[in-house]
């Protein structure tokens, strides 16, 4: 009679699993109350203390991290990639951002959650915010480079990367564009699909 042990998982095959749970948890908990306990208040802090004075800046942010915008960059490195042979890091970097552009419309749709009113924001925006297509995207770009970046330029890809994230987040919130657990909805559901996707990237 065979004994069969428990079974294991390794915790980065967990991690995919644990961060589309948590974006889960946090639409469903948007979707029933409308808001996450404190984070209208620290909106309005963030916006009272930034005024208007940093609009300018994050308009153009904004503008540059449009979706237009990271689809020509990221056609670039796509192809860059694929002119010199690293066809499963073209790939990778592809679906990554195809998914997030694809995907994200639908969970804004389905959670159907307003635009914050703590100010009169500066810019034309969508009526909806939930998850932020601006942090999904470039979370996407961000987490398509370190797919595709050799070992040997994984810590560049995740500083640039990071970057990019942080300063459009930014440029979000200073204009009242978004709530907070917007910014951090994009970012889980397309940090899912980067660890999902993790396990096939190149060890070159």
């Amino acid at each position: 009679m065979s004994h069969t042990g428990p079974v294991t998982v390794h915790p980065r095959r967990a991690l995919a699993p644990a961060l589309a749970s948590t974006f889960v948890v946090l639409a469903d908990t948007v979707a029933a109350r409308g808001t996450v306990p404190g984070e209208v208040a620290a909106l309005e802090a963030i916006t009272d203390a930034a005024g208007t004075r940093f609009d300018g800046a994050a308009r153009i942010v904004g503008d540059l991290t449009d979706p237009a915008p990271l689809l020509v960059l990221s056609t670039a490195v796509v192809v860059t990639l694929l002119a010199t042979g690293r066809c499963r890091a073209a790939a990778l970097l592809t679906t990554c951002v195809a998914v997030a552009m694809l995907a994200n419309p639908w969970f804004k749709d389905l959670v159907d959650r307003p635009r914050p009113e703590v100010r009169l924001i500066p810019e034309p925006v969508s009526p909806l915010a939930f998850p932020a297509g601006h942090a999904a995207h470039t979370a996407a770009v961000a987490g398509g480079l370190l797919l595709a970046a050799p070992c040997s330029l994984v810590r560049q890809a995740a500083i640039a990367g990071g970057a990019l994230v942080l300063v459009t987040a930014w440029s979000r919130l200073v204009v009242g564009a978004h709530h907070p657990s917007d910014l951090v909805a994009g970012w889980l559901w397309v940090a899912a699909v980067v660890a999902a996707l993790w396990p096939h990237r190149s060890r070159m």
